[in-house]
């Protein structure tokens, strides 16, 4: 019934058969069929049941013993939080002076001399006042106090040290002192100047036995370094303005051409001459000027022309840029309802492309061990194109060794050797070096110069505190002293 359409009504004893034929009622429902395979395990969870109602609370329990303690946790971290500080604790006795102690007898004596042998004093009866400590090279322990004094006497600070004397039975009743200077050091006792610093007592009893302990000051440190600079003050207020002083005197003229003063002012125009009545020879053409002239004033404006024909239509310019993109909307629209949860499991999804961005590198390995087996040895390289020349060194190099002395030379020409008494030296001929020594006839000694010279003749000084050589008309010295007669040679000429 290829034409038919069948409506079966809900309580199916209705049948309506449209463009066909009818069709009977429904029959009677047949027997049960058999009971179907188990169908396989299902794959998908089902729903948790509702949660079922809280039972009653039961009675209380009989408490239980208590059980043994347990072992000791093991210690906790340090806090890295500080705790707060605790209070002051009271303040602790007053500790004894320190320093190296020696034992004496005080005496009340203010005598500035030796004290003797195990005793000290000062020089003024109240102590408080007292500017100088005599003290003796040993105490009662017959103790030398000398290289200690000395030690606290090197250091470089200007308060050498300190010390304080005590009675020893009552150390509460002492006197305390700087050392201010350099002590004299006397064969048998020490002058120390001193400055009173505090104390208990203003003085001893005669005879009292004092522990006296001394401390060395450490020497003057080096100088620290300069400190940086400080900010720079305000600027001071301006003073007033002081008084003219007078006008100095004119100076010498000055024999320095000052500079060209500025060009004046052109003069006026002067009147213009009668006219030539004779023309002038035409001078030659100039050469073409570098500079532009300057333009002309500008035009009368011309009459407006009449209007020209309508030009045809353009042609339809192109399409303008796409406008800018609206702003973002900064309404956020409505959330769509959530779908109902899918119960068939979708296809998978194709295999993406491969990654494009490289992973991370992993970690180094650990470094193999070192080869027991050398490695053969490659094959040796090309020898290398020969390199520049360097440039010339800028350094002189080592002076090499003195090289062996030389034969000596043959004896040159030169001055004859010889001569007695009285010749000089004569030159024989024009040869070089042809000389010999001569006696001149009528050469004589006498204590003075000549009375009348003749010209030509020269005396020649034997006095061996200066050399003088001597003619009619000049004297010539070999030292700055006044002239005085000496023995002379006289020569003839």
């Amino acid at each position: 019934m290829p034409n038919e359409v069948v409506v079966v009504s809900p309580t199916n004893t209705e049948v309506v058969v449209i463009g066909g034929s009818a069709v009977g009622p429904q029959g009677s429902t047949g027997p049960i069929g058999p009971t179907g395979a188990t169908g396989a395990a299902s794959t998908v969870t089902g729903p948790t049941g509702p949660q079922g109602v809280v039972g009653p609370q039961g009675a209380q329990g009989v408490q239980g013993i208590q059980g043994p303690t347990g072992p000791t946790g093991p210690t906790g971290a340090a806090s890295t939080v500080t705790g707060p500080t605790g209070a002051t604790g009271p303040t602790g006795p007053r500790g004894s002076f320190g320093g190296a102690s020696f034992e004496y007898n005080f005496l009340t004596v203010t005598t500035t001399t030796d004290p003797g042998p195990t005793n000290l004093n000062f020089n003024n009866a109240n102590l408080t006042s007292a500017t100088k400590l005599l003290i003796d090279h040993l105490d009662i322990n017959s103790v030398d106090v000398s290289s200690y004094l000395d030690t606290i006497d090197d250091s470089t600070s200007s308060i050498k040290g300190t010390f304080k004397v005590s009675a020893t039975a009552t150390p509460g009743n002492y006197v305390y002192y700087s050392i201010i200077g350099t002590h004299v050091h006397y064969a048998s006792y020490f002058d120390v100047p001193v400055a009173y610093v505090s104390g208990t007592v203003t003085t001893f009893a005669n005879g009292t036995d004092v522990i006296i302990t001394f401390a060395r000051n450490g020497d003057i440190g080096a100088q620290g370094p300069t400190g940086p600079t400080g900010p720079t003050g305000a600027a001071g207020s301006t003073g007033p303005t002081g008084a003219a002083g007078p006008t100095g005197p004119t100076g010498a003229a000055s024999t320095v051409t000052g500079p060209t003063g500025p060009t004046g002012a052109t003069g006026p125009t002067g009147a213009t001459g009668a006219a030539s009545t004779v023309t002038g020879p035409t001078g030659p053409t100039g050469a073409a000027s570098t500079v532009t002239g300057p333009t002309g004033p500008q035009g009368n404006v011309g009459p407006q022309g009449a209007q020209g024909v309508q030009g045809n239509l353009g042609a339809t310019g192109p399409t303008g840029p796409t406008g800018p993109t609206g702003a973002a909307s900064t309404v956020t629209g409505p959330t769509g309802p959530t779908g109902a949860a899918s119960t068939v499991t979708g296809p998978t999804g194709p295999t993406g492309a491969a990654s494009t961005v490289t992973g991370p590198t992993g970690p180094t390995g650990p470094t193999g061990a070192a080869s027991t087996v050398t490695g053969p040895t490659g094959p040796t390289g090309a020898t290398g194109p020969t390199g520049p020349t360097g440039a010339a060194s800028t350094v002189t190099g080592p002076t090499g060794d003195t090289g062996p002395t030389g034969p000596t030379g043959s004896a040159g020409a030169g001055v004859a050797i010889g001569g007695t008494t009285g010749q000089f030296l004569k030159k024989n001929s024009a040869t070089n070096y042809d000389t010999g020594w001569s006696t001149v006839a009528g050469a004589v000694y006498q204590p003075t110069a000549p009375a009348s010279p003749q010209n030509g003749d020269i005396w020649i000084d034997s006095d061996a505190t200066a050399s003088v050589i001597s003619t009619n008309d000049f004297i010539l010295k070999s030292e700055a002293e006044a002239y005085s007669p000496h023995s002379f040679l006289t020569m003839g000429a």
